[in-house]
């Protein structure tokens, strides 16, 4: 039982690793693996089966970082297995036991992960290839920060080590950045692939994104920009984005999510309730100025 970078787990950490799979299990998922292309319901497939034996998570993590990290397996292929991360992720908060340590245990093959991608984004020969799997990837990445799967400091790492196979590497320049958001040519269907496929039935926590509000994607970005606090709050939870922190906060997930290609709900029904986002001091003033109008205007 070797262990991702070399060497093999002990014996406490194999128990520690929960179960292991059974050997046609083993080999039904390393068919789905050959086998698998950027097809959502073969993905879906794939990811239904990782979720529904997420007791043997530490195993199908282990198998699927060696499938992405080999060398000869080609471009398609790797960019499917990686849709493949995205969903059993997106899916790792359903209630199937032991399904939330795929996050954690991703997390810790995942710079092996975008290594092994720097290698074959940099033998790619044709400009038009190159372009192509940045910004199939960077997409990818974009969507875990919207979904606010791994801390920032880490999606920025990741993307590092993809370009320039260091994460000390200096970041791309911010004009290069447009190459992930989705230009007029653009069909939709690779982003179908990469918003990540929920489970069917109550064991999804997450809800697939709906359609979003209509215009191009500079006037959804105003747009988002202008929404109040709770608001945006209401977008972030219709469109299964966490809605912790700031409106400030909130409002760059979905902007991500919108620079990435998602289609998003953007004008859901604000429920009456209390807010439970942290108000930044500008909501704070806002608040405070409701305040005095409303004092002002009793005293009159």
């Amino acid at each position: 039982f070797e262990r991702v970078g070399g060497g093999y787990l002990t014996e406490r950490e194999r128990r520690s690793a929960g179960r292991d799979l059974t050997e046609p299990e083993r080999d039904a998922l390393e068919d789905m693996l050959r086998g698998l292309v950027v097809e959502r319901q073969k993905i879906k497939e794939c990811m239904g089966f990782c979720i529904s034996k997420a007791a043997a998570a530490a195993e199908i993590v282990e198998t699927i970082t060696e499938a992405l990290s080999l060398a000869e397996t080609p471009v398609p292929k790797k960019i499917a297995r990686l849709f493949l991360v995205s969903d059993i992720l997106h899916n790792s908060s359903a209630s199937v036991p032991n399904a939330s340590s795929y996050r954690s245990r991703f997390q810790e093959t995942m710079p092996d992960i975008f290594k092994s991608l720097h290698e074959t984004y940099k033998a790619i020969s044709s400009r038009m290839g190159i372009e192509a799997m940045k910004e199939q990837v960077v997409k990818v990445l974009h969507i875990w920060q919207a979904w606010s799967l791994f801390p920032l400091s880490f999606v920025m790492k990741l993307e590092r080590i993809l370009l320039h196979g260091s994460p000390d590497a200096p970041p791309e320049p911010a004009a290069d950045s447009d190459a992930a958001a989705p230009t007029a040519d653009d069909d939709g269907d690779s982003d179908s692939d990469v918003d990540g496929e929920p489970m069917a039935g109550a064991e999804a926590e997450a809800a697939a994104p709906a359609s979003g509000a209509a215009g191009s994607l500079a006037e959804k970005q105003a747009f988002v920009k202008a929404l109040s606090l709770r608001q945006v709050e209401a977008v972030c939870e219709a469109n299964a984005l966490s809605s912790a922190g700031s409106r400030a906060e909130m409002t760059n997930r979905v902007l991500l999510a919108l620079a990435a290609g998602v289609e998003l709900e953007l004008e859901p029904k604000v429920q009456e309730t209390q807010t439970l986002a942290v108000a930044t001091r500008w909501d704070d003033d806002d608040d405070a100025d409701a305040n005095h109008d409303a004092d002002a205007h009793d005293d009159s």
